[in-house]
């Protein structure tokens, strides 16, 4: 397909322009400025903080539906007068983000706008997947250092402490790590940039059974899923159930990745496809994804087995080591109370559990299949985000859950 290919995902970041934003901030007096969804300002975040420049980075995590609705200008021109307000800048370079040049967003006509209002000269940059066919980032960089013919900054001035914080990861890392679990398939759905964001989080970890696409411009044009059945078809040959992700472009889009999931299904790969798009929080994506495939194949079970208990909440992304995770306080009264509701790390909990006779289970893939179509009698939430299902099983079946 024209400017459409899948590739194994991982957690690196080979970029060829991944030095872009470090080559920005290696001038002493240029901030640099940046928009978009969780996952770009996460990537460019880390960057600055590599670089021990977070003091001339600034961003702004712009939603969706600000982006549709057009409503971004008066927040990325806010963030940029503050920019080029802060001490021992001399120019300013708005780092334009793929959803920037797929809007079409009018950046002269905005810095036009707040002109009087800026001590210093403003520049766009524009890169990415979006923006790589037509453009060379690292030229036009060149370019604007060479117009603004800086003066050499002052070394007296010691760079100022940011308080400014990372943005959480995006919701797709959230489902990747707890897909991760389970023996399964994944593929993401993303123009290219949006991955690199996975390799910020301090819990890094090799992705099994995981692809990504990489698209241009001329994919995002059309949108054509034509074709792209049979590729993946082709990439998970295997007889595993295979999960659709979506990142910022591909959600903004449309991507009917819904139907493409329906028609994979009546190729006899089982597909799902669960909700994402970067724009959203890896909480809040893992709470909406165990809760959606909770409706989906829990709802027609009825037998409850006693002495059964499911772990809700898991994933290496909401508990980094399952050996040493600690749990919130759980009030066992009806069990016997054997924690006394108090703090204990996740396997002892599971270890004083089986003493008492119960059955522990972490809820993985396995729990869907028709074979094992049954019920706990009680669940135990490891994690703030597996709190939204086990409120649908206590209200759908009755199941008490411990948190």
């Amino acid at each position: 397909m024209t400017g459409f290919k899948t590739e194994p995902l991982t957690a690196r970041n080979n970029s060829g322009h991944e030095d872009l934003p470090s080559q920005i901030l290696a001038s002493p007096d240029v901030a640099l400025v940046a928009a978009g969804s969780f996952a770009c300002i996460r990537t460019l975040y880390f960057q600055a903080k590599r670089t021990g420049k977070l003091h001339h980075f600034f961003s702004c995590c712009l939603s969706d539906r600000e982006y549709a609705l057009g409503r971004q200008e008066k927040r990325i021109t806010d963030t940029i007068r503050q920019a080029a307000a802060a001490k021992g800048v001399k120019g300013v370079i708005f780092y334009a983000s793929c959803m920037e040049v797929l809007t079409m967003w009018d950046f002269q006509g905005a810095i036009e706008s707040i002109r009087d209002h800026l001590p210093v000269p403003v520049e766009i940059l524009y890169r990415g997947p979006l923006a790589k066919r037509k453009r060379e980032p690292l030229e036009e960089l060149r370019q604007i250092l060479q117009r603004w013919n800086l003066p050499p900054g002052s070394e007296a001035l010691p760079p100022s402490v940011s308080s400014a914080q990372p943005p959480p990861p995006p919701d797709f890392e959230g489902i990747l790590s707890l897909l991760q679990e389970w023996d399964c398939d994944t593929f993401l759905f993303t123009a290219g940039g949006c991955k690199k964001c996975l390799s910020c989080s301090e819990t890094q970890f090799s992705y099994r059974n995981c692809r990504n696409s990489r698209f241009d411009d001329r994919f995002a044009a059309t949108g054509d899923l034509s074709g792209i059945c049979q590729i993946l078809l082709s990439d998970f040959p295997e007889k595993r159930p295979l999960y659709l992700l979506s990142s910022a472009v591909t959600h903004a889009i449309g991507l009917d990745l819904e139907q493409l999931a329906c028609e994979l299904t009546q190729f006899g790969k089982q597909t799902i496809y669960l909700p994402s798009s970067g724009f959203h929080t890896a909480s809040y994506g893992m709470k909406q994804a165990w809760l959606s495939l909770g409706r989906r194949f829990l709802s027609g079970r009825t037998k409850i087995v006693r002495g059964l208990i499911w772990i809700l909440g898991f994933s290496r992304l909401t508990c980094p080591s399952e050996r040493d995770t600690e749990c919130h306080p759980v009030d066992f009264l009806d069990m016997g109370n054997p924690f006394s509701g108090t703090q204990k790390n996740l396997s002892q909990q599971i270890k004083q559990l089986e003493r008492q006779a119960y059955t522990v289970e972490i809820w993985r893939e396995t729990f869907l299949h028709p074979e094992e179509a049954v019920l706990p009698e009680r669940t135990l939430v490891a994690a703030p985000e597996g709190l939204p299902l086990a409120k649908w099983m206590e209200q759908k079946f009755g199941i008490p859950f411990y948190w």
